[in-house]
């Protein structure tokens, strides 16, 4: 069991993010804890450590110059940011005048997801459902055809996922990590065929994770640590770009899936701190990309297959915090260079 303090605020798993190993796997969530430290101020505070307050700006008294000094003048109002109006009807926002590059449809969807999960008690809410071109809320990037990023991460956000997070066609890169989320993924994640990165980690979702992922075939981050998934999604093998598979400190139990072996492009298997029993299996030998492998704090036994050593480029690993693991002795001495307690369940 190792502890692990995550003080990361992109949580981007990719094992391209981190040139030093140990950086990278303190990354990683391995126990049932997780400190988020970094990744903004205290209450207050803007992200940057500023005051998140702003002086009131005085417009100038009016008047000609020859007013008596001696008489009471009213005091001129703060300069307040723009209010938010009403969404009764959906998108609050007039798209063709501020020359925006989304669509109803995603703007839409910007409502659904600020009322379903608690935008007035967000951390930062900047702009949000003002009259100004959704792309410049806070944590929305667009390009030309529409919305390509949404990143609300470690922003209080609260409730649910609705299903019309399924709703933004060019969405690329979905950040939600570090929140309160809860309830399950709902399976319209699966219209987002253009997404490269989905992280929902540190959160309290649960549930089985939907196979409709397997539908984003352009998935090259898939980042669920720190939440209470019970299954892996069964369409995992179709997401054959996939370099980062992370779903340590879940509920997930059983075997784990020979179908991870399919997942040509896997660098980084994090499955850490779970309750997978049985054996590790063989056929994860063939993933020749793979750079970490974190079984770690299950309850996996019986022998290493010595087809691991496929696996000689490896990184770094965790076995240890397992049931009786055992091994050849060549298998033996390779892991004792990578995880010197992987058989401390003996």
């Amino acid at each position: 069991m190792r502890p692990v303090l995550w003080v990361d605020c992109r949580v981007d798993l990719s094992a391209r993010s981190y040139n030093d190993p140990m950086r990278f796997r303190t990354a990683v969530l391995v126990l049932a804890s997780v400190v988020v430290a970094s990744c903004s101020g205290s209450d207050g505070d803007a992200p940057d450590g500023t005051d998140a307050t702003p002086e009131a700006t005085q417009p100038a008294p009016g008047g000609d110059g020859d007013q008596d000094a001696g008489t009471p003048q009213p005091e001129p109002d703060a300069q307040a940011d723009p209010a938010p109006v009403d969404t009764a009807g959906g998108c609050p926002v007039d798209l063709d005048a501020v020359g925006s590059t989304i669509s109803a449809g995603e703007c839409d969807a910007l409502v659904n997801l600020y009322d379903a999960t608690g935008g007035s008690n967000w951390r930062d809410s900047s702009a949000w459902l003002t009259d100004s071109d959704p792309c410049t809320w806070f944590g929305i990037t667009c390009e030309a055809d529409g919305i390509v990023e949404i990143d609300l991460i470690v922003n209080d956000l609260s409730g649910s996922i609705p299903a019309s997070i399924g709703d933004f066609p060019q969405l690329e890169r979905l950040f939600l990590n570090g929140n309160d989320l809860v309830g399950a993924v709902p399976p319209e994640i699966g219209n987002l065929t253009t997404l490269t990165s989905l992280s929902l980690s540190a959160n309290a979702l649960s549930g089985p994770f939907p196979d409709q992922v397997g539908n984003l075939v352009e998935l090259t981050n898939l980042t669920m640590f720190s939440n209470q998934f019970t299954e892996l999604p069964s369409t995992l093998s179709a997401l054959t770009k996939l370099e980062t598979l992370s779903f340590e400190d879940n509920a997930l139990s059983g075997s784990i899936p020979v179908e991870i072996a399919e997942l040509n492009s896997l660098v980084y298997l994090g499955l850490n701190a779970n309750e997978f029993s049985g054996s590790i299996p063989a056929e994860l030998a063939d993933l020749a990309q793979l750079e970490f492998f974190y079984v770690g704090s299950n309850e996996l036994s019986g022998p290493v297959p010595d087809e691991l050593l496929r696996f000689a480029p490896l990184g770094d690993a965790s076995l240890s915090g397992n049931e009786c693991l055992t091994a050849a002795d060549d298998v033996a001495a390779w892991l004792d260079e990578l995880d010197s307690d992987w058989n401390d369940g003996c």
